[in-house]
């Protein structure tokens, strides 16, 4: 065998795991969305200015829910349009909490209580298995975006993308009109 032969059968078992990491990831996932309201949440949040991805300002909420005893499971991030897949600029990352923790967290110069109500939105879900679920999801999920944009003749206003712990998912919420 051949120092070649060597070389292409290494390749060949490296694009496989990567095929197979990327099957096990969802992204060979079918991507659906639907209109359907999604309930009203509390969540508690800092203003960020960085990588879209970064979860700099996750443990910064994180680190201030412990000094009130209050652990959040859902994690959340606002975005203005579509700029919650790629690049860097503002956002908005915190944690989800139920009424009776938020009671115990009180609003402070750097951290703040956003409220959303329940309403209409077009909604994706992907699988959650680790960190770099986030990435394939926002590649995934933004690839057919438009297109599901021009289908339903409509404009992106915001997105909120949601991880949900237990239930090892990740939520998109588009609000368009």
């Amino acid at each position: 065998m051949g120092k070649g032969n060597k070389f292409v059968n290494v390749l060949l078992a490296i694009l496989v795991l990567v095929g197979v990491y990327y099957t096990y990831l969802g992204g060979f996932m079918a991507v659906e969305f639907k209109e359907a309201p999604y309930a009203g949440f509390n969540a508690v949040v800092v203003n960020e200015s960085g990588y879209y991805q970064s979860d700099a300002g996750l443990l910064k909420v994180k680190n201030y829910l412990e000094l009130s005893s209050v652990e959040g499971y859902r994690h959340v991030k606002f975005f203005s349009g579509r700029d919650s897949f790629y690049g860097k600029g503002k956002y908005k990352s915190g944690v989800i909490l139920d009424r009776v923790e938020l009671l115990r967290v009180s609003e402070s110069e750097n951290y703040s209580i956003v409220k959303v109500p329940e309403k209409e939105y077009l909604i994706s879900e992907f699988p959650y298995k680790n960190k770099m679920s986030t990435l394939v999801a926002s590649y995934r999920i933004n690839s057919f975006l438009d297109e599901e944009l021009v289908r339903l003749n409509m404009t992106l206003n915001s997105t909120t993308q949601i991880h949900e712990t237990f239930d090892r998912k990740i939520v998109y919420l588009f609000e368009i009109d």
